[in-house]
């Protein structure tokens, strides 16, 4: 079972191997660095999830294993979800260093650097079976995420984005840490399934239900769910396209991963004395999240914006799943999860083609320009209509899973929410492509001349 620490041990060797041979090794050595690492724990990750498919596999470090039912040790509990997840980061990484390989946009190491603890803080959160170092995992990507989206320091716009970024997860990380230490006091637990087992035999206090709002605040903070959603929009409109495969295809995916986590796997008992309400709480947050994301992202000319709602909105259906508090519906969204992931990346790649290409991000301004990007259009255009669930796709069965979760969780009433809410926003992407690819609609009159759009880089030489 070594095969999980390895997971994570790779790419911090590598991101140290690299910072300790930072002026000695060129691009070319830190690039493939970097991706030799993702690979690497993309294979094992997938050995993880062949292994772990039909059950939990637990690795104690140090051999520190529990003495008479008490943990002593730190742990990582490997599911197939969690395997599955870490499958589908990995590979995702693995993309947005080729993109970046292909662009060279940043300074080598730094990047790459950045990119690998950012890799080892999604594997180790996905493996992870001890509440602080769920924590921990969460931090260390998080902290590699903020560095990442201002890494063109040169512009204002992507600081003033990182700050935005690391403040309002800040607030999320010191809901998560509280949270942590009352569960701590209650159960004298870290580890997920002994803390679990406390609860589950106790007394459900206010103690429990405060330490379960906090926990799943914080983590809904970095999910982006609302109302803790506004801090998305800036930070995915001046991070790197490539940067945002990672971040739009698993990192708030990750949030709604650890309320699953908490819920199931801390607070299972307490929940289930209160399913209703809990049910209730997630389920419209979940569709409210989904509503305003579809609205949000029909108002939006900036592409990058564009597909940073259609983020939040999509996170919002996977809440409104684990809000089912069953297995159908977890299940729905870990299938809904992947193929939704894969599918933002490919909207994030096309856009940032475009950005490359022709110096601008912004729908009206872009109306016409990308005639020339015919293949760039084409995946867009793809893209986009597999992600309002396009038959014989994986959204498609993802979102079929998760409307039969809802019409026997909640009805059929939060269906049609959902429903409007993917339509909504695969009308926003087939308009932007339509706009962008084709010269559909009508240019805006009395624009000023020498328009700006916000947060667009100018072009720059290969």
């Amino acid at each position: 079972m070594e095969t999980a620490p390895l997971a994570v041990a790779i790419p911090l060797l590598g991101a140290g191997g690299l910072a300790a041979v930072a002026t000695r090794l060129g691009r070319a050595g830190a690039e493939a660095v970097a991706l030799a690492a993702a690979v690497a724990v993309t294979a094992l990750c997938v050995a993880l999830l062949v292994r772990t498919g039909s059950g939990l596999e637990v690795y104690w470090f140090g051999g520190w294993e529990p003495r008479a039912g008490t943990a002593i040790g730190v742990s990582f509990a490997v599911d197939a979800i969690g395997a599955g997840l870490a499958t589908l980061v990995s590979a995702l990484m693995i993309a947005a260093l080729v993109m970046m390989w292909r662009y060279r946009e940043t300074e080598a190491p730094h990047f790459q650097i950045l990119m690998l603890l950012f890799l080892a803080g999604m594997v180790g959160f996905c493996l992870s079976g001890d509440l602080f170092n769920l924590f921990v995992f969460f931090e260390l990507m998080s902290v590699s995420a903020f560095a990442l989206t201002g890494i063109d320091i040169d512009e204002g716009a992507a600081l003033e984005g990182s700050l935005n970024f690391a403040v309002t997860n800040t607030i999320g990380s010191f809901l998560a840490v509280i949270g942590i230490a009352l569960v701590y006091a209650r159960t004298g637990a870290l580890n997920i399934a002994q803390a679990g087992h406390v609860l589950d035999n106790g007394h459900v206090d206010g103690l429990v239900v405060v330490a379960l709002a906090f926990l799943a605040c914080g983590f809904l903070v970095k999910a982006a769910v609302v109302p803790f959603h506004l801090w998305l929009a800036d930070a995915y409109a001046v991070a790197p396209a490539a940067i945002c495969i990672v971040l739009a295809g698993a990192m708030s995916e990750l949030g709604v991963l650890g309320v699953v986590r908490i819920v199931f796997g801390a607070f299972g008992g307490p929940v289930a004395e209160h399913a209703d309400a809990v049910r209730t709480v997630l389920v419209v947050a979940g569709l409210t999240t989904a509503v305003l994301g579809a609205v949000m992202a029909y108002a939006q000319d900036h592409l990058k914006r564009m597909l940073a709602f259609v983020t939040i909105g999509h996170v919002g259906l996977f809440l409104a799943g684990a809000g089912m508090l069953s297995s159908a519906g977890v299940g729905a969204i870990a299938v809904y999860v992947v193929a939704d992931g894969c599918t933002k990346a490919a909207l994030f790649a096309c856009v940032g083609i475009v950005q490359r290409r022709l110096g601008h991000v912004s729908e009206s301004a872009l109306r016409g320009a990308g005639r020339g990007l015919r293949w760039t259009g084409a995946a867009f255009v793809i893209a986009a209509l597999v992600s309002t669930g396009l038959p014989l796709t994986g959204p498609f069965l993802g979102k079929a899973l998760l409307d039969d979760a809802l019409v026997h969780g909640v009805g059929s009433w939060a269906v049609a929410i959902a429903i409007g809410a993917t339509v909504l926003t695969g009308a926003t992407l087939l308009r932007a492509a339509g706009c962008v690819f084709a010269g559909w609609g009508v240019d805006e009159s009395g624009r000023e001349p020498g328009y700006e759009p916000i947060y667009e880089p100018q072009p720059t030489t290969p």
